[in-house]
């Protein structure tokens, strides 16, 4: 967890009136052609519905961008 707040940054509240933080990655991610990772199945499904990228972990040991 630590690495992970390392190296990352905070982003202020964005007001886009999305509801569920699924709804918002999906908004950053195709406004801002950014990937996301996420083991969540629904969530993968709708990235790829909007053409957003998706990382992917291959066998809990690499990751691999999905377009």
């Amino acid at each position: 967890m630590n690495l992970l707040k390392n190296k990352s940054s905070s982003i202020p509240n964005l007001e886009t009136g999305k509801k569920h933080p699924d709804d918002e990655l999906l908004f950053l991610s195709k406004n801002n052609n950014w990937p996301v990772l996420t083991v969540d199945k629904k969530l993968k499904q709708r990235l790829h519905e909007i053409n957003c990228k998706v990382i992917h972990v291959v066998n809990g040991k690499r990751i691999e961008l999905i377009e």
